[in-house]
């Protein structure tokens, strides 16, 4: 385990808007506020979303299990927002979408239409480390110092 004690600054409370896309408003919103970090916790309702639901197989490096859905779900989550080493935002969102009995929880990745709204509560986080690719899985980690608990 490596750690980073970290520095908060301001906070925002967001309303996304019926058919916005939520990923594509939430990065344009970093990056108009100069953000290098943050946390966020969502809530509301997408009409559709694709999120990666675990690895295919239990294979190294991983190879991501899409699910989708177009029939409107109620959503719940968190997530973080951080920078890559090119300046571009990556969004890092794990949430459960749900319809009657059926659920879907995972990380959100290629779409998240809002139906009717979304509220974020966001939280800024001054030093928020960058994220790297790791050679060996092939995803983008955060860059955390080689910090470690004794």
């Amino acid at each position: 385990m490596k750690y980073l004690e970290l520095q908060e600054g301001r906070s925002f409370l967001l309303r996304f808007e019926h058919k916005e896309n939520l990923l594509t408003e939430l990065r344009a919103f970093f990056k108009q506020n100069n953000l290098q970090g943050a946390l966020f916790w969502i809530m509301g309702a997408f009409k559709k979303g694709t999120l990666v639901g675990g690895p295919a197989e239990n294979s190294f490096p991983p190879v991501p299990l899409y699910m989708s859905f177009e029939d409107t779900r109620e959503i719940l989550g968190w997530g973080n927002i951080s920078l890559l080493k090119d300046g571009s935002s990556k969004i890092h969102l794990h949430m459960s979408a749900g319809r009657r009995q059926e659920t879907f929880t995972g990380c959100l990745r290629k779409e998240g239409e809002v139906y009717l709204t979304c509220e974020v509560y966001l939280k800024e986080i001054m030093n928020f480390p960058y994220r790297k690719k790791d050679s060996s899985s092939g995803i983008e980690l955060l860059d955390i110092p080689e910090k470690k608990n004794s």
